[in-house]
């Protein structure tokens, strides 16, 4: 299977602080002729050396689970970040670890490699949760955490672009995404949508989560996950896809 590559290109906006704030925002997605294709949970894992060697080389290293009404799945990620005024615009490579993609996961391992001089377990190919890949990944070599967040996320489709409504435990907020392969093409669905630049956040989620947690002691600034009856009543939600 050949490696699959593609460019990202995104912008956020704050929408609230709860889940009601999703409300109009679903209502404006729809009537501009996106549609619905997804309820599901999103936790984002970003692991590291305790050198911080990738953050040094700016490579987003993550490993992604997500769970809908249907299916669990991980999801393994590496992003640069290119220079883009007014945008997060990333150079992604990801693979599904619950899928047969060998080339995929073979390339990211020797990327890694030569950043961190660690390769990535084949064990994680054999993995069905978030824990275990991360006791895997620690055990081998990535010892620090860079993030690890939740998200309850709703996505919606029109051709190629994407929009997802995410929402953040704790009140960290609820935000739009808008993500596409080209600026242009982002450019045109805000336009569509007629979004507020007052709204507008240009930080990552890992570095929102920094901001609202920069009160916080050292070991919880990076960590922000749902309760567990937070979790079931989400999943409740996402059941009514």
């Amino acid at each position: 299977m050949a490696v699959q590559r593609r460019n990202e290109v995104e912008i956020k906006y704050h929408l609230g602080k709860d889940l009601t704030s999703f409300d109009k925002y679903r209502q404006l997605v729809e009537d501009n002729g996106f549609r619905l294709i997804d309820k599901r949970f999103e936790t984002d894992y970003l692991p590291d050396t305790v050198d911080d060697l990738c953050k040094t080389s700016k490579i987003l290293f993550r490993i992604r689970e997500t769970k809908n009404a249907s299916s669990n799945n991980l999801l393994l990620t590496i992003k640069t970040r290119r220079n883009t005024e007014n945008a997060l615009d990333f150079y992604e490579i990801e693979t599904n670890l619950n899928s047969i993609d060998q080339d995929t996961f073979d390339y990211i391992s020797n990327r890694l490699d030569n950043i961190t001089g660690i390769k990535l377990s084949p064990m994680l190919l054999q993995v069905q949760d978030l824990d275990s890949a991360i006791e895997i990944l620690q055990n081998d070599g990535y010892k620090k955490t860079r993030i690890l967040l939740d998200k309850y996320r709703e996505e919606y489709k029109s051709g190629r672009e994407k929009v997802m409504l995410d929402y953040f435990p704790s009140r960290m907020g609820a935000y739009m995404e808008i993500e596409s392969h080209s600026l242009k093409h982002l450019n045109g669905v805000i336009d569509r949508l007629k979004l507020s630049d007052r709204e507008k956040v240009t930080l990552d989620y890992g570095d929102l989560l920094k901001e609202f947690r920069k009160d916080s002691p050292p070991e919880k600034q990076r960590t922000l996950r749902f309760t567990k009856n937070q979790m079931k009543t989400l999943f409740r939600i996402i059941q009514n896809v």
